[in-house]
């Protein structure tokens, strides 16, 4: 019976989110790199900045980890920024204006990213870690 009452304790322990650390399925970045920051502040920024942006894809440095690894809201099957597989990531395609968009290619209504942009962008995403580990796993495998 006591080890009964451990167990419940434990698990009501865990589901508060206590004792262990918080796992996430953000990849950890670093700072942008400045072609990055440049390339988004010259196209993107307009549109998808503040507290309402367009489909609610912010593209502000601090928040554009949000966007690694989350499906799109116009095409849920697809990540906005696929980490794993970059030349499937939503905003690639609708840089590049794939046949397979919906809506209209991007930046709206301006001219379309050179190739040399759409590299600096997909060279960014290829770099972004693919293997996601919950956060703290890599402290506990070397013991705590």
């Amino acid at each position: 019976m006591k080890k009964f009452a451990v167990l419940i304790t434990l698990g009501a322990f865990l589901l508060a989110g206590r004792g262990f650390p918080a796992q996430t399925s953000t990849p950890a970045i670093g700072p942008l790199p400045s072609a990055v920051r440049a390339l988004f502040r010259q196209h993107c920024l307009d549109c998808h900045k503040g507290q309402y942006p367009p489909r609610g894809l912010n593209l502000e440095p601090a928040r554009i980890a949000a966007a690694i690894d989350a499906g799109s809201k116009e095409k849920p099957l697809l990540k906005i920024i696929d980490s794993a597989n970059p030349d499937e990531s939503y905003m690639l395609k609708k840089v590049r204006g794939d046949a397979d968009i919906i809506g209209s290619r991007m930046p709206l209504g301006e001219k379309a990213l050179t190739p040399v942009e759409v590299e600096i962008l997909k060279s960014w995403i290829s770099g972004l870690k693919k293997d996601k580990v919950p956060a703290g796993v890599s402290n506990l495998a070397k013991g705590g």
